[in-house]
């Protein structure tokens, strides 16, 4: 129970002292407790109310606010926040040692809580009774728990455990960081700093939201190359914002795997197609099988590709075909087909991710080089063929990316050399993710036909390697 005796008691300890805080700004936001209709001051209660991250991602918050609205409880503070995990440590510090304890911090911190604090007589009890009984399989119809089956936290109770996780959330409702960096204010330092990456084809261990977490709701994406490296985390990074994902590999075991870890990771579907871009009849099929299963396609990511170092010497004809047939006749062939199936009637978003070769000569990649400047080419040819039926095509150019097979293939003798790039660092798989949900959201609806660099500036910099070149003078690429 959370009087004004609070704020004025002169023997504050630092945890009171938050919600005095919490109190404080409540009043600000939201007029003076005296002008509540429902009773005198002293009859108050305020309890806190979490709506954890399923909740927000299913946009149930309105649900919430309107069912204690309807009560008569007024809403005096409420802030969406991406708790962190020093925040979420002392707030669970009861269980920490219980075997869930891990699991339980990784779930809140994997996306926004919706934190409110509720005024009103008897709102301790009667919100328990609203949101109802904490499994949500034993919740009764009529609660908020028994009707969405989602999780949700009511905190709230003198001189309780209770009570202090309240005063905890509370400090954390005024003072913890958004989801999004740009609402806290100027922080060059914290905007500079690349997002979390792994190195292996895995799903992030925890991930904050830069963008809406709905962003992408609902939305199917067919990603080609979707299996490994930086498909596979175009994937993640679109399930984490709402996504269904359709990720294509010639490998059905490989692209199994991984749509289980990201199916796991995120809670949404992710359907394993196998498929090589330069089949066509694979193509259609495994088309007709996406729209089978989700009965649209809203995003195509073109990502499949294949390179190699070779002096064009040394290049075989077949070699000098095989990656133009992957890169650029396999970009073609899926956006053909998906144009005829699906996005001619419906319109979409096509990304195609290429590279910055074609931009300059580069030794050893004449058949890389030829066949990317041939996709941007495709890219606004595309953009301006289609741009009548709602359909927006633009291009990616990665640079010198972190935990690929081709930073492991191609990467080693230049990797030094990317030091000297602007950033001065690799990049990372989860920044080419994000550009790529720019490209594919609503954000960039005016864009396309456009190539947007993601390199660090290295492709401003980055010299060629005369002497890399006189070392392949003996190699030959025969495929």
């Amino acid at each position: 129970m959370l009087g004004d005796s609070w704020l004025r008691a002169p023997h504050l300890s630092p945890s009171r002292a938050a919600l005095a805080e919490a109190d404080t700004v409540a009043q600000r936001t939201s007029g003076s407790r005296q002008g509540y209709t429902g009773g005198p001051s002293w009859t108050l209660e305020r309890t806190l109310v979490a709506v954890k991250p399923d909740g927000v991602q299913r946009r149930l918050v309105g649900d919430v606010i309107r069912r204690f609205e309807r009560r008569g409880f007024k809403l005096v503070g409420m802030k969406m926040i991406q708790a962190p995990e020093s925040i979420l440590a002392e707030h669970y510090h009861d269980l920490q040692r219980k075997p869930f304890y891990p699991a339980l911090i990784s779930y809140m911190s994997s996306g926004p809580v919706v934190a409110m604090v509720w005024e009103g007589p008897n709102v301790v009890c009667t919100s328990r009774a609203m949101i109802g009984h904490t499994d949500s399989a034993e919740a009764a119809p009529g609660t908020i728990r028994g009707d969405f089956s989602f999780h949700i936290s009511r905190y709230g109770g003198p001189g309780t455990l209770s009570h202090k996780r309240i005063v905890l959330l509370a400090g954390a409702l005024i003072r913890s960081s958004p989801c999004c960096p740009r609402c806290r204010g100027s922080v060059p330092s914290a905007m500079a700093q690349p997002p979390p990456d792994v190195s292996e084809d895995d799903c992030l261990p925890e991930y904050r939201h830069l963008f809406c977490p709905d962003l992408l709701r609902d939305k199917v994406a067919f990603i080609t190359g979707g299996g490994s490296g930086i498909g596979f985390r175009i994937a993640e990074i679109f399930m984490r914002h709402g996504c269904h994902t359709v990720i294509a590999s010639r490998s059905f075991p490989r692209v199994s795997m991984a749509a289980r870890k990201l199916a796991a990771a995120t809670g949404q579907r992710c359907l394993p197609v196998s498929m090589d871009v330069r089949d066509p009849p694979a193509i259609v099929a495994a088309v007709d099988q996406t729209l089978k299963e989700f009965g649209k396609i809203d995003i195509l990511i073109n990502c499949a590709a294949g390179n190699f170092l070779c002096p064009a010497s040394s290049l075989s004809f077949n070699a000098f075909k095989t990656v133009m047939d992957i890169d650029t006749l396999g970009t073609f062939n899926v956006s053909h087909v998906l144009y005829k199936k699906f996005f001619r009637d419906h319109g979409g978003v096509i990304v195609n991710i290429t590279a910055t070769l074609g931009t300059r000569g580069q030794v050893l990649q004449v058949h890389a080089g030829s066949a990317k400047a041939a996709v941007d080419a495709m890219t606004r040819h595309l953009a301006v063929e289609w741009g009548p039926q709602n359909i927006r095509v633009n291009s990616l150019a990665p640079g010198p990316i972190s935990g690929t097979e081709g930073i492991r293939r191609l990467g080693g003798p230049r990797a030094d050399k990317v030091l000297a790039s602007p950033l001065q660092r690799l990049g990372n798989k989860t920044e080419i993710a994000h550009s790529v949900l720019y490209l594919a959201s609503p954000l960039a609806s005016y864009v396309t036909g456009a190539l947007l660099v993601v390199d660090g500036g290295a492709w401003l910099t980055l010299p060629n390697d005369m002497k890399l070149l006189a070392d392949f003078a003996s190699f030959s690429a025969k495929l």
